[in-house]
């Protein structure tokens, strides 16, 4: 009994060190910029999941477009849309923002203050946090932060991956 416990922690440990954190480092409205969705109100979040509901359906149909299109496939990625009836009538903008949203939604970040920022590479990101992270972090915009993150998962529009805050100093 002790070693089967023994096991079960030491699994767990090891799968507490696999949770790679991703530190950025920044000011807010030079490299961090700041997004409101977590602020909206209650019956506008109802009139935006209700617009996201298509795009929501089609989570699957979007994720393989979405990467077809990071690998520079636009002729497979535009196949995929013009065989949906719903989708291959959207504009480019609209279907990028839309399922962007819904991934936050599936991923239980939507209505989460969040901020974006650009790793060295300049690759996107997007960080969800408390309403009190997002409130001290707004305060002044004249501080660096460092802000370390936990990867929650990918967005798919241009390569944007999601992360939430785990600490900022």
């Amino acid at each position: 009994m002790k070693a089967a416990l023994t096991i079960v922690f030491l699994a767990g440990f090891t799968s507490c060190l696999s949770q790679e954190l991703k530190t950025f480092r920044g000011f807010i409205s030079y490299k961090f910029q700041i997004s409101n969705t977590g602020l909206l109100q209650e019956e506008k979040k109802i009139v935006l999941k209700r617009n996201m509901k298509p795009y929501s359906e089609k989570e699957g149909l979007l994720t393989e477009y979405f990467k077809q299109l990071n690998t520079g496939d636009t002729a497979s990625a535009n196949a995929i849309l013009r065989k949906d009836k719903f989708l291959k009538n959207k504009d480019d903008f609209t279907i990028a923002y839309m399922f962007s949203l819904a991934r936050m939604q599936s991923l239980g970040e939507l209505f989460r203050p969040c901020i974006q920022v650009y790793d060295e590479q300049a690759r996107g990101a997007i960080i969800s946090c408390t309403k009190e992270q997002f409130a001290d972090l707004t305060e002044e915009d004249t501080r660096v932060f460092e802000v370390v993150c936990r990867y929650v998962g990918d967005l798919y529009v241009d390569d944007v991956k999601l992360y939430e805050m785990v600490r900022y100093r």
